[in-house]
């Protein structure tokens, strides 16, 4: 095994459950190491399963075939809570402050897009729905602002005299 990286591929909140996972994963020759605290505290989950970030591609694949042979897991992909968190802010966006709360759901997206953190199918429906209600949102609000900006300082405006 060459020197690399350890990343997160999935959190669990029980020590249990991770060595399930890191068995399975050991099983298929992907290295992986069970890790509590660290980059887990993070996630909010209190156990992590810790891969080589170059079998970090192999080990999301066969996470996703586990989920999809013996039923959900019991945990998430790292990037899930992030997508859903931008869901969740997307949504709420709806009802307070809507600006706001879409440029924080578009945050939390380029944050998950950023730091490349896999996820689960639902991860990925959670992350394009929220980006789409964001996409729809601010450009309302952009619309709405460039012709609030038109009719204010628009040159054909009579001038108001006293």
């Amino acid at each position: 095994m060459a020197t690399n990286t350890l990343v997160t591929v999935a959190t669990f909140p029980t020590s249990a459950e991770a060595y399930i996972v890191r068995n399975y994963l050991a099983e298929r020759d992907v290295y992986a190491v069970v890790t509590e605290g660290g980059a887990s505290s993070i996630t909010g989950a209190g156990v992590a399963v810790d891969v080589p970030e170059d079998e970090l591609a192999r080990a999301t694949s066969l996470l996703e075939q586990r989920h999809h042979h013996h039923g959900p897991p019991a945990a998430e992909l790292p990037g899930d809570r992030l997508a859903a968190q931008a869901l969740n802010l997307s949504t709420l966006g709806y009802f307070f402050i809507p600006v706001l709360m879409h440029l924080l759901s578009a945050g939390v997206l380029f944050r998950l897009r950023w730091s490349r953190m896999p996820l689960s199918q639902t991860g990925e429906r959670h992350a394009r729905d929220a980006a789409r209600i964001n996409w729809i949102i601010l450009g309302v609000a952009a619309i709405c602002a460039a012709i609030v900006a038109l009719l204010i300082w628009a040159p054909w405006r009579v001038p108001m005299t006293p």
